[in-house]
């Protein structure tokens, strides 16, 4: 029950709540939105008092390219499409509790990127869109990068490590396209 897990986050004294959207869920048809569950979210969060964190993956079939790996979610053929979908979303959702929007997950990892070859400057393609429109529906909104994994592996097939991913994002330009970095401190490969 989200009610109660949005009351044990604030008795913690915690103040967010991120989650997980699928676009593929939520846009099954081209332009056919489908809100209620975020609508139930967004409201819910605005009750409590809490702000959410919505983090946003997966392409639904319409967006992808053609041939796709129908096993493993993906990014869009076209950038723009993602873009589109996260502007409505910071539009629909400007002055409540979602404040921000992680604009993908994991994009380092071949099965969270389609099983398509990794490259953090496609990546940046999709993030440099995403962020304009949703700063252009939503100057407010705080667009985070998306988390990347610490992958202890680093092949350019299966995965890329996050410190060079992270770097390599930094050469296509992120410092002017969000406003906060997604990172997933995990810490096995890496102690502290």
């Amino acid at each position: 029950n989200h009610d109660r897990i949005l009351q044990h986050v604030t008795g913690m004294g915690f103040g967010w709540v991120k989650q997980q959207i699928e676009w593929r869920v939520f846009e099954s048809s081209q332009g056919a939105i489908g809100w209620s569950e975020m609508d139930r979210l967004v409201n819910e969060a605005n009750a409590a008092g809490v702000n959410l964190l919505f983090s946003v993956v997966n392409s639904p079939p319409w967006a992808r390219e053609g041939g796709f790996d129908a096993n493993v979610g993906g990014p869009p053929a076209d950038p723009n499409t993602f873009a589109n979908f996260l502007g409505a979303m910071a539009g629909k959702y400007c002055g409540s509790s979602l404040k921000a929007i992680e604009v993908w997950n994991e994009q380092n990892l071949h099965y969270e990127w389609g099983n398509q070859p990794l490259s953090a400057s496609g990546y940046m393609e999709l993030l440099k869109r995403a962020y304009g429109a949703i700063k252009g529906q939503d100057p407010t909104a705080i667009v985070v990068s998306g988390a990347l994994t610490p992958t202890g592996v680093n092949n350019g097939t299966t995965a890329i490590d996050d410190v060079l991913y992270l770097e390599q994002m930094y050469q296509a330009g992120l410092k002017n396209y969000c406003d906060a970095i997604g990172a997933h401190p995990s810490g096995y490969n890496t102690p502290p």
